[in-house]
C-alpha cells in the first residue's frame, strides 16, 4: 500500500500538508462524531477530536502514534484488507478520469458504511466514515483530508461494508463499491426507483400512499423498501433513512 501511495504523489507532495486553523471547522458533525484531519501523502493523522475516547474507546494520543501496520490490526478480520481496498478503489476511480474531466472531480466525498471495527474495550463495533478532500495536488489527488467517524452498529445488520464516492459540482460523477464483490460501479447504490420511495418513506408516507403517489402496488413499495434495507445492510427502515441521511444519499 505503500507503493500505491508513492505511485500517486509527487515527490515534494508533503511539503505542502500544512495544518489550518480553517481545517477544524471545514464541517459540522453531531459531537458523538469523531472529527480527523489526515495527512494523506504520509498516513497520519494531524489532528482528532477529544470525544474519540467516548465513542472508540482509544484516546487521541493512541490514534496519533498508530502506525500503518498497527492501523491494520484496528480492524477485525472480516475487514482487515479495508484500508487497501478502499484507497485502491478511490486512485483507480481518479486514473480513470481524463485531463480534460478533472472538474468533475471537485467537491469529492466519500462515505464508507458498516466497516467493522475493535473497540478498545474488545467488543466490535460498526462505523461510518466521511472523507472530505480539504488540499490537493494539482492532479487533484488528495493531500489533506477530514474524515469524521461514527458509530453505527445499533443501526447495521449485514456483516458487508459498502462505499461511495460522489464528485462534481453541476454534473456530479457516482460510483459505489460493496466489500463482498469489491467491483466498483459507476452507479448510485440505490436506484432512481428506490430513492424516489425512499423519500417519501423519509416523509412518513405509508406503502399504500406511496404507491398511490408513484403509481405502483403497495407490495411494489415493500419489495422496494425490502431491496434498500438489503443493500444499505440496516436493520430496519429507521435505519436505512438515517444510514441514507448521513451518507449523502437522501
Amino acid at each position: 500500500m505503500l507503493n500505491l501511495q508513492k505511485d500517486k504523489y509527487p515527490k515534494d507532495a508533503d511539503k505542502n500538508v500544512v495544518l489550518k486553523d480553517s481545517f477544524i471547522n471545514a464541517f459540522s458533525i453531531s459531537d458523538r462524531s469523531v472529527r480527523v484531519i489526515f495527512d494523506q501523502v504520509n498516513m497520519k493523522i494531524l489532528n482528532i477530536t477529544d470525544n474519540v475516547e467516548v465513542v472508540m474507546g482509544f484516546s487521541g494520543k493512541d490514534f496519533s502514534n498508530m502506525s500503518l501496520a498497527l492501523a491494520f490490526k484496528f480492524f477485525t478480520l472480516e475487514h482487515y484488507n479495508f484500508l487497501y481496498v478502499w484507497l485502491k478503489w478511490a486512485y483507480s476511480l481518479h486514473s480513470k478520469v481524463n485531463p480534460s474531466d478533472l472538474d468533475r472531480l471537485v467537491n469529492v466525498r466519500h462515505a464508507i458504511c458498516g466497516v467493522k471495527v475493535k473497540h478498545k474495550k474488545g467488543h466490535d463495533m460498526r462505523i461510518l466514515l466521511r472523507h472530505f478532500v480539504l488540499e490537493e495536488t494539482e492532479n487533484h489527488i488528495p493531500i489533506v483530508a477530514a474524515v469524521t467517524i461514527d458509530d453505527v452498529s445499533h443501526l447495521m445488520k449485514s456483516d458487508f461494508y459498502w462505499g461511495r464516492i460522489i464528485s462534481g459540482q453541476n454534473i456530479k460523477s457516482i460510483h459505489h463499491i460493496v466489500s463482498t464483490d469489491k467491483i466498483s460501479k459507476h452507479c448510485d447504490i440505490l436506484s432512481d426507483r428506490e430513492l424516489e420511495t425512499l423519500r417519501l418513506l423519509a416523509e412518513g408516507k405509508e406503502s399504500k400512499e406511496i404507491g398511490k403517489i408513484l403509481f405502483i402496488s403497495p407490495h411494489t413499495v415493500d419489495n422496494h423498501r425490502r431491496n434498500m434495507i438489503s443493500k444499505i445492510g440496516v436493520r430496519d427502515t429507521t435505519g436505512l433513512i438515517q444510514i441514507c441521511k448521513m451518507t449523502g444519499i437522501l
